[in-house]
């Protein structure tokens, strides 16, 4: 039998103590580890870096899609300006179009007139070039007068607190024309109280010889008061009416004083019946350059229609001018009788 040596019981109980010691310490160790590792690890200078770059990369966005926004704005717009200076110089194209004849003419007269025309309408840079292509020296002198600027004036502010107050009190001292024969209307314009004793102004063309003439104060469906053909000028294209005294009780606008010149640039205000309007319309314009051989000067406003006849006031509220009519080939001009020829048909029909 062999001999050996048992444990003894002390010794056991030694080594389990130990065993549980070393079980305990490793389990410590492991619990150290998991907490080590479950610990946010810090920030290294790669991580900020990635960080730094993400917000670099969003502002790079940010600023190429600013840049590309304001890169389109700026193409639509000039696109926009491109388009604007093709349509003028179609418009110009246009308007030469018309002139051509006139300004190839062999009369000097109608060739300084096309060119004068050109420049009072403000193609005045254009007009000098025609010039010296059609043109001679009386030409260009022509344009030259036209395109020499109007001294300044300075206009006083009228006293009231409304520069535009004379609008409502005269609106209802505008007068509808209608001219017709056996009650078939053939024309229809405007007129204005010249007086209280029943004297108004039109203009001539208008007026048809064997007509019937009636005036409305104020509006379309007014009372009507049948007009007699007082006197009329073909060459200023003003003609003065007569209705009974108790059609005019109305406010009476005043005329400009008779040394009252319009220079270009001076505002100016329509009030008349335009189309089918069942009330005078006020419509604003400038004047343009100075009155021309047939007594009109022109005004930048396109004038409709029914407006012929009517007053032309000034920022005062004083009567400047009588609409003529509008320019056939410029639709956005118009011509104006000034309103010292009115005084030489008063003066004619003796007041």
């Amino acid at each position: 039998m062999a001999h050996g040596i048992e444990p003894s019981d002390g010794e056991t109980s030694s080594e389990k103590r130990q065993h549980d010691l070393s079980i305990s310490n490793l389990s410590d160790k492991l619990k150290a580890l998991e907490e080590k590792v479950s610990q946010p690890k810090p920030k290294d200078k790669w991580d900020k870096f990635a960080a730094l770059s993400t917000l670099i990369s969003g502002l790079t966005v940010a600023f190429i899609g600013f840049y590309a926004t304001n890169i389109y704005d700026s193409r639509s717009k000039e696109l926009d300006q491109s388009q604007k200076q093709r349509s003028t110089i179609a418009s110009e194209l246009q308007v030469v179009e018309k002139f051509i004849p006139h300004l190839a003419s062999t009369d000097v007269k109608i060739r300084s007139a096309a060119l004068a025309a050109l420049s009072a309408i403000g193609n005045t840079e254009l007009a000098g070039k025609l010039s010296r292509v059609f043109g001679d020296a009386e030409a260009q002198a022509a344009v030259t007068a036209v395109s020499k600027p109007e001294p300044h004036v300075s206009v006083p502010l009228p006293k009231s607190n409304n520069p535009l107050d004379f609008i409502e009190r005269y609106k209802a001292s505008i007068a509808f024309v209608d001219v017709s024969v056996d009650g078939n209307t053939l024309k229809q314009g405007s007129a204005f109280p010249i007086n209280k004793d029943g004297f108004l102004i039109t203009a001539a063309h208008l007026i048809e010889l064997n007509a019937s003439v009636s005036v409305r104060f104020g509006s379309r469906d007014a009372l009507p008061y049948s007009a007699q053909v007082v006197s009329r000028s073909e060459a200023s294209d003003i003609a003065l009416l007569r209705v009974s005294s108790v059609a005019t009780q109305v406010a009476v606008p005043t005329l400009a004083p008779s040394s009252e010149r319009l220079n270009a640039g001076s505002k100016l205000f329509v009030m008349a019946f335009a189309l089918s309007m069942p009330e005078p319309m006020l419509i604003e314009g400038v004047a343009t350059g100075s009155p021309g051989p047939d007594l009109t000067q022109a005004i930048s406003s396109p004038l409709v229609p029914g407006m012929s006849g009517g007053p032309v006031f000034n920022s005062e509220g004083q009567v400047v001018g009588i609409v003529k009519g509008g320019a056939v080939n410029f639709p956005s001009l118009s011509f104006i009788v000034p309103a010292q020829f009115v005084r030489g048909l008063l003066a004619t029909a003796g007041l």
